[in-house]
């Protein structure tokens, strides 16, 4: 059969949140008649015989063939690719991509280039997109860094400022992406803002809140970011179903302009006049007061920076990596991913009052050590239980959640509190710098590990993690000035203690 002439190009798809929309999109438009054929190649099954089979089930054809056939010849891929021309099928669309051998792939590919019909592939937990998402966490450590130095030079606010308009840029730039290379360049540049930002918004809250109020500031930064990402992610849904061709440029655009609506309101409302702090506005003590050196110095923030990084790769990355890889491996359906993340950010609303009173009355090393206790009661779950299901991992997202709402506002206003004020600015990146750094570590480990076929290695791993995390607990208890590791009283701001050398 000949080539056809210009074989259209090939269309990946790529949808690392497995989001069920896109499969029941593509499942709906499934209607041989009118050349529409959607295939989702059966599991548990490699051989390129096996998908041509598929293939055959979807046109609605026998897959078996009667009689006898020379050898070298493929009859179920030949009378595929009769039947594809024959009816005709002009668009062919194939779920689980990220599934398919080299082989398969290439089958696919000798199959449109002998038919010409559009062949998409859609990815859902793809090689791809962890690549990319490898650039974007790359990025996001040089960030961290660049941020914190920024911060300090020029002052919180006007880093922050500064971070916010570069947001709105590089998120309109990724909608003039028009191939892997500038893609990937997009992506690097993106992760530098967006850990700058973090960085720089970390060094202003501190700045502009009094020190017996931090946590609570913190806290309700966490509970924000939680609600702007579950209702991102939900206008999203909606609008790519609305408008599936304008969608995504709508999406950027929108979120492009968040940005820049919280450069307004930071612009606006938080007047360096009122902050009354010598960082606010940075200045030459900020370059020459020994930059990294006096954070690395710092030995309780040593401490909180190695249990930060710990619980991120063995605790927070896990919901958004290793969850979703067990549920895969356990054959469970996508859908029931969406429960696990709704009940994990409602724990983390739910909680808040309880984080708030825990804030008033006990130590903060205690509630660093009970974040690392929560992670590690959350995989405890999936280790003694013995069969994985929703609800064992929906409710090690509602231990997550309780970390999470524990450590990650005492640890932010311990970094404030530690750090000297010509030296916010690096504090807060490195503290960012060992987020991003343990998030691109959780991620590689659990990759590596579900990618060889060991899941059963995982929960030890991270148990082990959370074992180190749990002993640097301690230490930071043993090193943190005293003054620091009290509850905040209620009525009178606490004392300004300096970073310990």
């Amino acid at each position: 059969m000949p080539l056809a002439a210009t074989p259209p190009s090939v269309i990946v798809v790529i949808d690392p949140g497995d989001d069920v929309i896109h499969t029941h999109t593509a499942l709906a438009a499934h209607h041989p008649p009118s050349g529409r054929v959607t295939l989702y190649p059966g599991p548990g099954t490699t051989s390129e015989t096996g998908l041509a089979y598929d293939l055959l089930a979807a046109l609605g054809k026998p897959p078996l063939l009667p009689g006898r056939f020379p050898g070298g010849r493929q009859p179920a891929w030949e009378a595929a690719t009769a039947w594809i021309t024959a009816l005709p099928v002009t668009r062919l669309t194939v779920l689980r991509a990220h599934r398919l051998t080299a082989r398969r792939t290439m089958r696919l590919l000798q199959l449109q280039a002998r038919t010409g019909l559009h062949l998409t592939l859609v990815c859902h937990r793809p090689h791809l997109p962890a690549a990319l998402l490898t650039l974007r966490a790359a990025g996001s450590l040089a960030g961290a860094v660049l941020g914190g130095a920024w911060t300090d030079r020029l002052g919180a606010r006007r880093a922050t400022l500064l971070w916010l308009g570069a947001g709105a840029v590089a998120t309109m730039a990724l909608l003039a992406v028009r191939g892997p290379i500038a893609g990937a360049a997009v992506l690097v540049v993106y992760g530098v803002v967006a850990a700058a930002l973090m960085a720089a918004l970390g060094a202003l809250i501190g700045v502009v809140t009094p020190a017996e109020q931090r946590a609570g500031a913190y806290s309700a930064q966490n509970v924000l970011a939680n609600a702007g990402s579950a209702g991102g992610a939900l206008a999203a849904a909606l609008a790519l179903q609305a408008w599936p061709s304008a969608g995504y440029t709508a999406l950027y655009s929108v979120d492009a302009a968040s940005f820049l609506v919280c450069a307004v309101v930071i612009w606006r409302w938080v007047k360096t006049a009122a902050i009354g702090e010598s960082q606010a506005t940075g200045g030459a003590d900020a370059v020459s007061c020994g930059g990294y050196r006096v954070v690395a110095g710092d030995r309780a923030m040593r401490w909180l920076w190695l249990i930060a990084a710990l619980v991120v790769a063995a605790g927070y990355c896990q919901l958004q990596v290793g969850i979703p890889g067990l549920a895969s491996e356990a054959g469970l359906p996508a859908t029931g991913l969406g429960w696990i993340f709704a009940a994990n950010m409602i724990t983390v609303i739910a909680l808040q009052p309880l984080a708030q009173h825990f804030f008033r009355r006990f130590r903060r090393s205690t509630g660093v050590l009970a974040g690392v206790l929560a992670v590690a009661i959350a995989w405890g779950l999936l280790q003694t239980v013995p069969h994985t299901n929703i609800a064992v991992l929906t409710a090690a997202g509602c231990a997550l959640a309780a970390s999470e709402v524990l450590l990650s506002p005492i640890a932010l206003s311990l970094v404030n509190d530690l750090a000297p004020a010509t030296l916010r600015g690096r504090y807060n990146g490195a503290y960012v710098l060992a987020w991003t750094g343990g998030w691109l570590a959780g991620t590689l480990i659990t990759g590596a590990v579900l990618g060889a076929r060991q899941p059963q290695l995982l929960l030890p791993i991270w148990m082990a993690l959370l074992a180190i995390a749990a002993a640097a607990g301690l230490r930071l208890r043993h090193h943190l000035p005293t003054l620091l590791d009290q509850p905040p009283p209620r009525h009178h701001p606490a004392p300004s203690v300096p970073a310990t050398p």
